[in-house]
């Protein structure tokens, strides 16, 4: 199960935009309002084209469409994730969002945390993993070197983070956003 979550600025439309959004996605399983925002659960698979989606919906009625969308298949962690998600939205320019995306409109050092938290969560990696990974220049020989664990262990636990968060710690990007949130 996957998600968008979308805020819809002009009303008169919505229902109009969502009639199309159900045609071209097709196999969703529920559409929820939750504080404003609108919740589709879905089993869509490609991210692309979701986004690509949105910017001609937005285009071709000529509206400003704000959304988040998740790539994560476990429904409980989804909801976490959603919750995390959803109040950030409300202060995020209009554009569609992932969970790389929306890193930076966390302002507030409880939510970096907690955001942190759910990232790293069930993966086997620490904050203290990250930090020194970051620190070794995403260098995998001297970071296991410095942690004192085997370099092959280190590349297997980066390829498990990876399957279980969609952050590739060997990506200075993927790595400097989860840094940031480390370093509040």
């Amino acid at each position: 199960m996957r998600a968008l979550v979308l805020y819809i600025k002009d009303l008169s439309i919505k229902n109009e935009l969502f009639n199309i959004l159900y045609s071209l996605i097709g196999n969703h399983s529920k559409h929820i309002e939750n504080k404003g925002m609108d919740i589709f659960y879905h089993n869509y698979d490609n991210d692309d084209e979701i986004r690509s989606l949105f910017y001609s919906l937005s285009t071709e009625f000529m509206i400003s469409i704000k959304g988040y969308y998740s790539r994560n298949l476990d429904i409980e962690r989804l909801n976490e994730e959603i919750n995390l998600i959803t109040p950030l939205l409300n202060n995020a320019e209009f554009d569609i969002y992932n969970i790389k995306t929306i890193i930076p409109y966390f302002k507030d050092n409880n939510d970096k945390k907690k955001l942190l938290n759910y990232i790293i969560s069930n993966s086997g990696i620490s904050k203290e993993f990250i930090k020194e990974f970051a620190e070794c220049d995403l260098n995998v020989s001297l970071a296991s070197k410095r942690m004192f664990v085997h370099r092959n262990t280190m590349i297997y636990k980066l390829d498990k983070f990876y399957e279980i968060s969609s952050f590739d710690l060997r990506h200075f990007v993927d790595t400097y956003l989860l840094y940031s949130l480390i370093v509040y």
